[in-house]
């Protein structure tokens, strides 16, 4: 490996830890039907600005409605509904604010207290 690929690497490599979600942050596609969501991290621009004109920014509460991992997720934001392709729900981030009793998952808030 020449001088190159490794500074090529080095950079990649660089670039893959800036982009990592922050702990307690997972993919919109891990939530379960009936959970509460705070929006935290969205990868892409252009994702972003089109969230944001739907009315969804960072730090904004939403309830996932219908669809689990695969497949467009329908979500309720400020009293509408938004479906969400499979690849926009990989590229959103989430922190589980609540649970629905059904889904039997805690909150990532309702975890840390457990901890201790």
């Amino acid at each position: 490996m020449n001088f190159q690929d490794k500074a090529k690497t080095k950079e990649l490599s660089a670039a893959c830890v800036r982009s990592a979600p922050p702990p307690g942050v997972v993919p919109l596609a891990m939530a379960a039907v009936g959970e509460t969501c705070e929006l935290a991290m969205v990868r892409g621009a252009n994702l972003r600005q089109r969230l944001a004109d739907m009315g969804l920014g960072l730090g904004s509460r939403f309830r996932v409605e219908a669809g689990e991992g695969k497949g467009p997720m329908v979500i309720s934001v400020r009293g509408s509904r938004l479906i969400l392709g499979c690849g926009m729900i990989h590229k959103i981030f989430i922190r589980l604010t609540s649970r629905d009793s059904k889904s039997g998952r805690p909150a990532a808030s309702q975890q840390k207290g457990s901890a201790s």
